[in-house]
């Protein structure tokens, strides 16, 4: 949906502006993957800061540190071994209390799915399920990796 020409703030833009976060940039973009490129996919043990690079995009990655240092959430350190690069470390005291951010669009879904009784559940769980397949497998066809 467009309104006014512009596509409508996203849910994790208007969450980056509660933390104090500017919403993203159109050159935050995440980078699109080129035609025979290979997909570093992220995954929640990834830590090396260029295999981020490699996903995102160098300016991508700038941004969101920028973004995040303006916050006062990580500062900029050079690195003390290599003198060529910068290392990235938390405030801890600036580390937000984010318990609360998802407790209104729980109580939403929640409320959502409680119209719903045991079979109709069911058929969107199958439906969810199956677009996600579908679509990782047409995907990997695109990007060459069956």
């Amino acid at each position: 949906m467009r309104v006014g020409g512009r596509s409508p703030p996203a849910f994790p833009d208007r969450q980056a502006g509660q933390a104090g976060l500017a919403e993203r940039q159109p050159q935050d973009e995440v980078r699109q993957e080129q035609p025979g490129e290979r997909s570093n996919n992220l995954t929640p043990d990834v830590r090396g800061g260029g295999q981020v690079v490699a996903v995102l995009g160098a300016s991508a990655v700038t941004g969101i540190i920028d973004r995040l240092e303006r916050a006062g959430y990580v500062r900029r350190e050079p690195d003390p071994t290599d003198r060529r690069r910068v290392l990235v470390a938390a405030e801890p005291a600036r580390i937000p209390d984010l318990t609360g951010v998802f407790d209104e669009l729980t109580r939403e879904m929640s409320a959502l799915m409680a119209r719903y009784d045991e079979r109709e559940t069911a058929a969107v769980v199958d439906y969810l399920t199956n677009t996600i397949r579908v679509l990782r497998s047409q995907t990997a066809r695109l990007t060459g990796e069956e």
